[in-house]
């Protein structure tokens, strides 16, 4: 996978291959597949309005994140509030 980040000031639509589009804020970044790069994404890197990077592994995400979602936060959350049981 390549990291795409759009460095121009206003969102982009990018054509991937599939008929499928990449929608990029100002200053975001998406992951693209290896065999995503095309002759019309070359044109947008060579006139700077986006860049490309080697891969979106670990290497790409900060220091300390693996990119996983940590256990205690995986599914619900258990209620807060004490429910009143019985008959009333």
């Amino acid at each position: 996978m390549k990291v795409i980040r759009n460095l121009t000031r206003r969102p982009l639509r990018i054509s991937l291959p599939g008929g499928k589009l990449l929608h990029l804020g100002p200053g975001q970044e998406g992951r693209i597949g290896d065999d995503a790069v095309t002759a019309a994404l070359e044109r947008r890197i060579a006139a700077g309005e986006i860049e490309v990077v080697g891969s979106g592994g670990a290497e790409h995400a900060a220091p300390g994140e693996s990119g996983s979602v940590p256990s205690s936060t995986a599914g619900h959350h258990p209620p807060t509030v004490v429910r009143p049981k019985g008959n009333r």
